[in-house]
């Protein structure tokens, strides 16, 4: 089953939403290689708008699962990138941080109202610090894309349904992007996110500052 992350965040504990479809990436149990045609029609659509990647503005997302409510927050001014998430309260609070600043990547992890941690992660790039991963773009070739339009926050949005093969027992998974492609809606069998405030505009360096010194 080809599992693909829609929430990125920090390195121990994550709030996670999920869309599986598809068959397995183990290319041990993978079938025969085939050659897939170039995307078209509302896929084609899909990968022009997250290639787009917003510019700069400063989002706020609820995630909800069968683990309960929790929240997301995602920075971007490019090249710099910031996503947040937590979940749980009190002392049982989770709160994780990814971002692109300034000086490199870093990790950062914080339990309740403890101390930040914060480590470098070499190698992550501007398209791992947000809600849609590259690795789905990779997949909609094996899926149905069809899209309709819709409006969130008082936004013009395209809604993308991703449907597995037929016969597949994993459920439609919806994309709902805005014109310059950000994520204002993310539905899955297992979970969503929903866009709760939107702003657009160059956003402040502090923004992009880990929270802890970076080991």
């Amino acid at each position: 089953m080809v599992v693909v992350a829609l929430v990125v965040v920090g390195i121990a504990t994550a709030v996670v939403v999920t869309v599986a479809m598809g068959t397995s990436d183990d290319s041990s149990t993978a079938g025969p290689t085939t050659t897939r045609p170039p995307l078209s029609g509302p896929g084609a659509e899909l990968v022009d708008l997250v290639s787009k990647s917003g510019g700069n503005f400063d989002v706020a997302y609820t995630v909800s699962g069968q683990a309960g409510q929790s929240s997301a927050h995602l920075w971007r001014r490019p090249p710099l990138g910031r996503l947040d998430a937590e979940s749980g309260s009190g002392d049982g609070a989770r709160r994780n941080t990814v971002l692109m600043g300034a000086s490199g990547p870093a990790s950062c992890t914080a339990q309740g109202s403890g101390p930040w941690t914060c480590v470098a992660k070499p190698g992550l790039n501007l398209n791992d610090v947000g809600v849609v991963p590259p690795a789905l773009l990779a997949r909609l070739s094996g899926l149905e894309v069809s899209v309709a339009d819709d409006e969130i926050l008082g936004q013009a949005v395209r809604c993308f349904t991703l449907s597995p093969a037929q016969g597949a027992p994993e459920p439609p998974a919806e994309l709902c992007l805005t014109p310059d492609g950000i994520a204002a809606r993310v539905v899955t069998g297992s979970g969503r996110l929903d866009a709760v405030s939107l702003q657009r505009g160059r956003l402040p360096d502090s923004a992009f500052e880990p929270p802890a010194p970076v080991g």
